[in-house]
């Protein structure tokens, strides 16, 4: 974030500071960093897309199943979306056809 002008949030290594970083949308868009809670602590993620029935978000994440890919997960399990501050969230959100595994770990 900070090589594109913007700043991080305080404790940055920890997901649910994220809370405090940029807008929250009142609804998710392509990009936004997804923010959930979990037993210990919580995991954010970018938004790329969603299912066709509207019920999973699939998302791009480092430590999901311990490597880096895009998982799908529920839509319920997300507490917040944010954005950068001064930009404008393009509210559309394509469904997601690429390779995906289903959610398990962040650990």
């Amino acid at each position: 974030m900070k090589q594109h002008g913007h700043a991080a949030p305080a404790h940055p290594y920890r997901a649910l500071a994220w809370k405090n970083f940029g807008q929250t949308l009142k609804k998710p868009a392509f990009g936004a960093i997804g923010i959930k809670q979990r037993k210990q602590g919580g995991h954010v993620a970018f938004l790329v897309g969603q299912s066709r029935d509207g019920k999973s978000y699939y998302m791009l994440g480092g430590n999901q199943d311990d490597e880096v890919n895009i998982s799908e997960y529920p839509v319920l399990v997300w507490n917040a979306f944010v954005f950068p501050s001064g930009l404008v969230a393009d509210e559309t959100l394509p469904v997601y056809q690429g390779i995906a595994v289903k959610a398990g770990t962040e650990a």
